[in-house]
Protein backbone atom coordinates (compact mmCIF):
# COMPACT_ATOMS: atom_id res chain seq x y z
CA UNK A 1 0.00 0.00 0.00
CA UNK A 2 2.99 2.37 0.86
CA UNK A 3 4.58 1.94 -2.35
CA UNK A 4 1.01 2.29 -4.17
CA UNK A 5 0.46 5.91 -2.42
CA UNK A 6 3.83 6.89 -3.26
CA UNK A 7 3.26 6.43 -7.24
CA UNK A 8 -0.10 7.74 -6.81
CA UNK A 9 -0.39 10.32 -5.24
CA UNK A 10 2.76 12.55 -5.94
CA UNK A 11 2.60 15.27 -3.31
CA UNK A 12 2.43 13.17 -0.32
CA UNK A 13 5.62 11.52 1.27
CA UNK A 14 4.46 7.80 2.02
CA UNK A 15 6.49 5.50 4.39
CA UNK A 16 6.62 2.55 6.67
CA UNK A 17 8.16 2.77 9.84
CA UNK A 18 9.26 -0.36 11.75
CA UNK A 19 10.32 0.75 15.12
CA UNK A 20 11.78 -2.52 16.47
CA UNK A 21 11.12 -3.80 20.03
CA UNK A 22 9.80 -0.44 22.20
CA UNK A 23 9.11 -1.17 25.66
CA UNK A 24 5.26 -0.60 25.95
CA UNK A 25 2.30 -2.12 27.90
CA UNK A 26 1.68 -4.31 24.62
CA UNK A 27 3.52 -6.89 26.13
CA UNK A 28 1.38 -7.45 29.49
CA UNK A 29 -0.69 -9.20 26.82
CA UNK A 30 2.35 -11.08 25.86
CA UNK A 31 3.02 -12.26 29.54
CA UNK A 32 -0.91 -12.81 30.35
CA UNK A 33 -1.21 -15.24 27.49
CA UNK A 34 1.50 -17.22 28.82
CA UNK A 35 3.14 -20.12 27.01
CA UNK A 36 0.12 -20.12 24.87
CA UNK A 37 1.38 -17.21 22.91
CA UNK A 38 4.83 -19.98 22.04
CA UNK A 39 7.85 -18.19 20.74
CA UNK A 40 6.10 -14.69 21.37
CA UNK A 41 5.84 -15.34 25.18
CA UNK A 42 9.71 -16.57 25.74
CA UNK A 43 10.97 -13.86 23.46
CA UNK A 44 9.12 -11.17 25.26
CA UNK A 45 10.30 -12.19 28.73
CA UNK A 46 14.33 -12.58 27.80
CA UNK A 47 13.63 -8.87 26.50
CA UNK A 48 11.66 -7.75 29.50
CA UNK A 49 14.51 -9.40 31.84
CA UNK A 50 17.52 -8.03 30.00
CA UNK A 51 15.62 -4.83 29.08
CA UNK A 52 16.64 -5.45 25.19
CA UNK A 53 14.41 -2.37 23.97
CA UNK A 54 14.78 -0.10 20.85
CA UNK A 55 15.07 3.54 23.06
CA UNK A 56 12.73 5.86 22.64
CA UNK A 57 15.58 8.64 21.62
CA UNK A 58 16.90 6.38 18.61
CA UNK A 59 13.03 6.07 17.57
CA UNK A 60 12.42 9.68 17.91
CA UNK A 61 15.66 10.30 16.46
CA UNK A 62 14.73 8.10 13.35
CA UNK A 63 11.15 10.20 13.40
CA UNK A 64 12.56 13.30 13.12
CA UNK A 65 15.09 12.02 10.35
CA UNK A 66 12.77 10.57 8.10
CA UNK A 67 10.74 13.86 8.88
CA UNK A 68 13.56 15.77 7.22
CA UNK A 69 14.01 13.93 4.27
CA UNK A 70 12.38 14.80 0.72
CA UNK A 71 10.25 12.27 -1.08
CA UNK A 72 12.94 11.34 -3.01
CA UNK A 73 14.90 9.49 -0.38
CA UNK A 74 11.94 8.17 2.12
CA UNK A 75 8.44 7.59 -0.29
CA UNK A 76 7.62 4.43 -0.81
CA UNK A 77 10.25 2.90 1.27
CA UNK A 78 10.24 0.81 4.80
CA UNK A 79 12.77 1.28 7.17
CA UNK A 80 13.71 -0.23 10.00
CA UNK A 81 14.46 2.13 12.76
CA UNK A 82 17.16 -0.14 14.77
CA UNK A 83 18.47 -2.03 11.82
CA UNK A 84 19.18 0.53 8.57
CA UNK A 85 21.61 2.76 8.70
CA UNK A 86 19.36 6.13 8.05
CA UNK A 87 21.48 8.73 9.74
CA UNK A 88 23.89 8.52 7.38
CA UNK A 89 24.39 10.33 4.16
CA UNK A 90 25.89 6.77 2.60
CA UNK A 91 22.16 5.78 2.97
CA UNK A 92 20.83 8.94 1.82
CA UNK A 93 23.07 8.94 -1.56
CA UNK A 94 22.48 4.89 -2.21
CA UNK A 95 18.74 5.54 -2.15
CA UNK A 96 18.47 8.37 -4.13
CA UNK A 97 20.91 6.34 -6.77
CA UNK A 98 18.12 2.95 -6.07
CA UNK A 99 14.52 4.14 -6.72
CA UNK A 100 13.65 0.31 -5.97
CA UNK A 101 16.18 -0.12 -2.68
CA UNK A 102 13.50 -0.37 0.68
CA UNK A 103 10.62 -1.37 -1.45
CA UNK A 104 8.92 -4.70 -2.08
CA UNK A 105 9.05 -6.18 1.17
CA UNK A 106 12.43 -4.71 1.88
CA UNK A 107 14.29 -5.12 -1.22
CA UNK A 108 18.08 -5.02 -1.46
CA UNK A 109 17.70 -4.56 2.67
CA UNK A 110 21.20 -6.40 2.79
CA UNK A 111 22.85 -3.31 1.90
CA UNK A 112 25.60 -1.68 4.68
CA UNK A 113 27.95 0.88 4.07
Amino acid sequence: MCELLDSEIPDIRSVIIGPGWVKTRIHQEMLSAGAAAGDGYHNTVERLRGNNFVPMERILAGLDWLDAQPRTVIGGRNFSIPNDPWETQALTDKLCRDKDMYKLRRYRNEWKP
